[in-house]
């Protein structure tokens, strides 16, 4: 199990009922670097708190929608937010179990066991298609790229007006650089890399150069999916904005 609460009291207490139930748990305290150990650590399901300040779980849990390797991860959300919210955030997210944490001693183990059984019933159905080749996973990726790049570029220009904080576009990038890393795309995760180090290295003053340099970089991805050379012509085509990247990088140190 993976449990993400950004309250490390409230992540022990989660963490204990999990445990009572039999489950092992690996615990975080930031959604940061999550979809990585989803796909590495051989998790079987998922515990989020909805009011993160970094990301929210739902927002977590559409991500990871996205990305056909382990979009059918069971996922329950926990909040002590009011019944009528977590009924309004469930009902955007078919499949996930909503539990508020004031009933969690007694609700939580029996949603995530509601969770499993659901996967494991889509599984005998034949429902879920099983991805093992790499060029498979590349494409799958590039067909949620657009989406994806829409979110970071929205994201990007939040930050610009001081609507939403870096680390938030930073855990976005990290999401994406870790997908593309994971399909073997590595030029894209190199881009992605630099944009975070051009990003932190920046400490929230962006200069003209930047701010067109990304712009140009969100829209690049916003087509990759797009392109009708798949991942080779995709990798082929970021030199010139990896370029671009790296020559403000060295300006800037």
């Amino acid at each position: 199990m993976l449990v993400i609460d950004d309250d490390e009291i409230a992540l022990q207490s989660i963490s204990d009922v999990l445990e009572d139930a039999g489950y092992l748990v690996h615990g975080m305290v930031s959604p940061i670097g999550a979809t990585q150990v989803i796909a590495t650590q051989d998790i079987q399901a998922a515990v989020f708190d909805l009011n993160m300040p970094i990301m929210r779980g739902d927002r977590l849990v559409s991500m990871i929608r996205g990305w056909d390797r382990i979009r059918d991860l069971p996922v329950v959300l926990i909040s002590g937010a009011s019944t009528a919210t977590l009924q309004e955030v469930g009902a955007q997210l078919p499949g996930v179990q909503m539990v508020s944490k004031d009933s969690m001693r007694k609700l939580l183990a029996p949603a995530v066991a509601r969770a499993l059984q659901t996967r494991a019933q889509r599984a005998e159905s034949g429902a879920i298609t099983q991805r093992v080749s790499k060029d498979d996973v590349a494409v799958s990726f590039l067909k949620s790229l657009p989406k994806q790049a829409t979110a970071l570029f929205e994201t990007w220009n939040d930050v610009l007006q001081r609507r939403a904080t870096p680390q938030t576009l930073h855990a976005l990038l990290t999401h994406t650089r870790a997908q593309a890393q994971l399909c073997g795309l590595t030029p894209l995760a190199r881009l992605l890399s630099t944009v975070t180090e051009l990003l932190e290295r920046c400490s929230g003053t962006y200069t003209t150069e930047l701010q067109s340099a990304l712009s140009s970089v969100f829209t690049f991805l916003q087509n990759a999916g797009n392109e009708r050379g798949g991942a080779a012509a995709v990798s082929a085509k970021v030199a010139p904005y990896l370029t671009r990247l790296e020559r403000i990088q060295e300006t800037l140190r």
